[in-house]
């Protein structure tokens, strides 16, 4: 009798767990817009922006992160993104999309970041409203079907020891990025992004120089943390992200962390907030 009951309560955990798995897309889009608030706390929202401590570090030989200032907007799908850094050779980077275009700054004359050329080649990550996550108000899974986007499960993981589910997204005007979302088992609260994409190697002038041709893989990943309730919504205070570019046996690495000091909600914004120029 003891063995048939151990084996009864196995079937069910394992019933449990694949049924975990198999939760829809749409429950758990559902339940993380909950996590952030109530309808109607969701619907008044019109505008945010967020300004807070900003770090940046170029891993893994740099000694410091160093300290500077970010600046998050969004208005509908509107959103702009400003960071500044008291560094000689990357003093800001801007990037925006105004509900029309994107538009990625240069971080000085003529030159981009890596983040900014990651950014200016994977344009859905603006348009989406995927940037910057619910800190976003055009935070892309506030009406999915509205943007034609198409959501699959991948199931349950783990990160930071901690288990997710975990989405894959794909916009409805495609592009050269693979998209997943990642939201606390628990919570629902949406705790990470990855993008990344794959660059196929160039053609050399002869056989040989394209045989020494190596492909690019890049990724970004936004993490979300330190979850505080405001003005009726949940969202957090720390984002972080970085960059990771592999080309062949050579890496580099972006560090950013953004810790948020102020928050404003439903202000007067200025027509040109979003319009970054160049």
């Amino acid at each position: 009798m003891k063995r048939t009951v151990t084996m009864f309560a196995a079937v069910l955990l394992l019933t449990a767990a694949a049924f975990g798995q198999k939760i829809k897309p749409e429950e758990i889009i559902a339940k993380s817009l909950e996590a952030i608030g109530t309808a109607e706390a969701r619907g008044a929202l019109k505008n945010m922006t967020h300004s807070g401590d900003m770090t940046f570090a170029q891993g893994p030989t740099d000694q410091a992160p160093a300290g500077g200032r970010g600046v998050m907007a969004s208005e509908g799908n509107k959103f702009v993104l400003v960071m500044t850094f008291p560094i000689p050779i990357y003093p800001m980077d801007k990037m925006a999309f105004d509900g029309k275009s994107v538009r990625v700054g240069f971080s000085r004359p003529g030159v981009r970041s890596g983040l900014g050329e990651f950014l200016e080649g994977c344009p859905e990550i603006l348009r989406e409203g995927l940037l910057g996550g619910v800190l976003n108000t055009g935070w892309a899974l506030i009406d999915p079907a509205s943007r034609g986007a198409k959501l699959s499960s991948e199931g349950i993981k783990k990160i930071d020891g901690r288990e997710v589910y975990v989405l894959s997204y794909n916009p409805k005007k495609g592009g050269n990025t693979k998209i997943r979302l990642y939201f606390d088992k628990e919570s629902f609260r949406h705790v990470r992004t990855e993008y990344s994409r794959i660059m196929s190697a160039q053609m050399g002038a002869t056989p040989e120089a394209s045989a020494r041709q190596l492909e690019n893989t890049e990724t970004l990943t936004e993490d979300f943390l330190d979850f505080k309730t405001e003005n009726g919504l949940t969202l957090p205070r720390t984002y972080k992200f970085k960059m990771f570019v592999e080309k062949g046996k050579a890496t580099r690495e972006y560090f950013y962390s953004m810790t948020v000091v102020e928050s404003f909600y439903n202000q007067e914004l200025d027509a040109n907030s979003f319009d970054i120029g160049t």
